[in-house]
């Protein structure tokens, strides 16, 4: 591995390891670290992330986002949606983005993204971007809802190496288009990858069900429904869950 690069046998967390190697030592943008196997893998808001060991690209990567304000991170969560999207439409046609940041392919999980932001004077002065993309892991946990793998949507083993190296290099892609003030498109594109972008399907709040198409996404990421009655509601990420039948 060089020197931008580096993988372990094991951690809890790819988050944590690379929060305490980052105290230790400065790292430069985009330094990634890989574990082979991850013993107590952390999604959003204390979700767990389960995977087998050497199985699933299990990684964290290192931003350090100057340019974006503290109520501008969201772009972040969109730009590593849109690398790993990049990534497996290489395979399929039917993946999108659960927003805020789950990878679907038609009504599967395939990979979760956790974002770990460090603010200073209101600003993103540092990032760590973990991911767990599910790669050859062919049986879950029954506690699961409705994981996936890209071996099972393409019936072929993949090298994990290979798409981690693709990974990274889609995300400084979508980085520059950031830094160079092109947040426009990846909003647009981000949009055009939404699971359930066209439609009324079925969601539920604290309210009960209700049936209701993606409107638009805020700039802090607020979810924006349109309901049948002509209502707007808006909601941040937990306030509002998908029925997916």
């Amino acid at each position: 591995m060089n020197h931008t690069k580096l993988i372990i046998d094991e951690t809890h967390s790819t988050n944590n390891f690379l929060q305490e190697l980052v105290k230790e030592k400065q790292l430069p943008a985009f330094f990634s670290v890989r574990a082979k196997h991850q013993t107590a893998g952390r999604g959003q808001r204390g979700n767990s992330w389960e995977s087998l060991p050497e199985e699933n690209l299990l990684c964290s990567i290192l931003l350090y986002p100057h340019c974006i304000s503290a109520n501008r991170s969201f772009y972040i969560s969109q730009i590593v949606s849109l690398s790993l999207i990049k990534i497996l439409n290489e395979f399929s046609p039917y993946f999108t983005i659960k927003w805020p940041n789950d990878i679907y392919w038609k009504d599967k999980k395939i990979a979760g993204i956790l974002i770990e932001n460090q603010l200073l004077n209101n600003k993103v002065n540092q990032s760590i971007v973990g991911i767990g993309l599910n790669i050859n892991q062919e049986i879950f946990s029954s506690n699961l809802t409705n994981p996936t793998s890209l071996y099972k949507i393409t019936g072929t083993k993949h090298n994990l190496d290979s798409l981690w190296c693709t990974l990274i290099d889609n995300i400084k892609h979508y980085y520059k288009l950031l830094d160079e003030g092109k947040a426009g498109q990846i909003k647009i594109a981000y949009h055009n990858h939404l699971y359930r972008r066209e439609g009324y399907h079925l969601y539920k709040d604290d309210k009960g069900e209700f049936e209701a198409s993606v409107l638009k996404i805020q700039p802090d990421g607020q979810l924006i429904l349109l309901d049948k009655t002509g209502k707007k509601r808006g909601y941040y990420f937990k306030e509002v869950s998908y029925i997916i039948q």
